[in-house]
């Protein structure tokens, strides 16, 4: 009988730790002045996040404050997959710190602020502080941008034959387009110049 006990509390155990193993660990705090979709579950206020979490915003925006220090803002009505180290984008705009996002076979890495929108199938990125380095499926850094500029990046082929082409949006993105991205659910372009043209340049992406 004793023997039986001893087996039946150290299965309790085990089964314990293997929750505790393969329970996802938390990575950050969703901060909302309305409802979210947490895991399609509606959430009002305060939430944490766990790894693999999907977040969706609907009238209202999002922030995530990750563990590590970095932020993500949802604009309202977008949806992403959170990890430890980015988010997987795809609906609406995010405004990311010190963090990814992949969007539409595109990872773009803000070493300060970016924002970054789905649009059909351009993703439009905007640096706002710092460098935004954007790579493709592959890894290959196929743009580059500093504070001020502003890209809509589009794929093209498959496989090893990918290439990126990337057209200027605006002659110069500011702080203040941030919030404008918050409050409309995209980046706010600004009007080129009178007499000037927007050209898309082709960033190649692959061999």
């Amino acid at each position: 009988m004793m023997m039986v006990q001893i087996a039946q509390a150290t299965l309790a155990v085990l089964s314990g730790l293997a929750l505790l193993v393969a329970a996802p660990a938390a990575i950050g705090i969703a901060i909302s002045s309305g409802a979210i979709l947490l895991n399609n579950a509606r959430t009002a206020g305060n939430a944490t996040v766990f790894e693999g979490a999907l977040l969706q915003t609907q009238a209202e925006t999002s922030q995530v404050d990750l563990t590590g220090g970095s932020r993500v803002r949802f604009a309202a009505n977008s949806r992403g997959r959170f990890f430890g180290d980015h988010v997987d984008l795809d609906m609406g705009s995010a405004q990311i710190r010190s963090f990814s996002a992949h969007a539409n076979g595109l990872t773009v890495r803000a070493d300060g602020t970016a924002s970054v929108s789905l649009e059909g199938k351009a993703v439009e990125v905007v640096a706002l502080r710092g460098n935004v380095r954007v790579f493709n499926a592959s890894g290959i850094n196929v743009a580059n941008l500093l504070p001020g500029d502003a890209l809509d990046l589009r794929t093209q082929g498959a496989g090893t034959a990918v290439s990126v082409t990337a057209t200027r949006i605006s002659p110069q993105a500011t702080k203040s387009d941030s919030d404008c991205m918050m409050r409309r659910g995209r980046p706010c372009r600004t009007p080129s110049p009178t007499g000037s043209s927007s050209q898309p340049s082709q960033l190649s992406g692959g061999k």
